[in-house]
């Protein structure tokens, strides 16, 4: 949701931003394979990871954005 993001329109007159949503918000759990889509909140996906046995990942319940602001970030 644009958590981490500053510019100025000056700079970037060119440019097209776009927002994901509806399409790109899913969370799925299938036969242990997890599916996110990347604009899904990571803190409801530590909340929902931590509740179905996936401890490893409840450090994703504090953290605000989306799952694809994460994986392009980092």
């Amino acid at each position: 949701d644009g958590t981490n993001i500053l510019f100025s329109k000056e700079n970037y007159e060119n440019f097209l931003f776009l927002k994901l949503k509806d399409f790109f918000d899913f969370f799925q759990i299938t036969n242990n394979i997890v599916e996110i889509g990347a604009s899904h909140s990571l803190m409801k996906a530590g909340k929902i990871l931590a509740k179905n046995g996936y401890s490893d990942f409840v450090f994703m319940s504090l953290i605000p954005g989306s799952v694809g602001g994460a994986v392009r970030q980092n």
